[in-house]
């Protein structure tokens, strides 16, 4: 929190100090790196792959991750690299292969505290959280699905994003302290 300087050490009036002293600026800035997360496997014919029912993993034949200059809405990561394992094998991705998306969000404050008597005050509060109001994506699609005749991914939006978190949000108040 910071305290603004007061205007009424620049003039020395009644007015300039009731509307220039008093604010204060709070905020809080968030950088956060996207959640890992694994690769679903389903087939256009629900076939049991590895056979018992034991649920399979896709194939990564290499490196998901594409630099993030690359990175589009319908790109995030190498949908390429993922591939169908053979009938009675398990495949071989690990539990988490890729990241999401991070997040970078300020949430910001302003107060103007007015001041009556010792125990008496006022303050107004203006609040906006994700104040710059940039997209801050959230999901994607990360189920492969194959073509048991071909060993073709048919899933059109993997690998896209899917969700974004909330816009700005803004809200003021009044508190009376007594």
């Amino acid at each position: 929190m910071w305290d603004v300087p007061g205007a009424s050490k620049l003039v020395k009036n009644r007015i300039v100090t009731a509307i220039g002293d008093g604010w204060q600026i709070s905020g809080i800035a968030s950088f956060i790196s996207g959640s890992p997360a694994g690769i679903g496997l389903s087939t256009t014919t629900g076939i049991d792959i590895p056979g018992g029912g034991d649920g399979s993993r896709v194939v990564v034949l290499s490196n998901p991750i594409i630099p993030k200059s690359e990175r589009t809405l319908l790109r995030y990561f190498d949908t390429s690299v993922f591939g169908m394992p053979a009938i009675g094998t398990p495949g071989n991705a690990p539990r988490d292969v890729v990241r999401g998306p991070g997040t970078n969000n300020f949430d910001m404050t302003i107060f103007k505290n007015f001041r009556f008597r010792e125990r008496f005050n006022l303050q107004l509060r203006f609040e906006a959280y994700n104040a710059f109001n940039h997209t801050q994506f959230s999901g994607m699609n990360t189920t492969a699905q194959f073509n048991p005749a071909n060993g073709q991914q048919v899933n059109a939006a993997f690998g896209t994003l899917t969700s974004a978190r909330g816009a700005r949000v803004g809200q003021a108040s009044i508190r009376l302290n007594f």
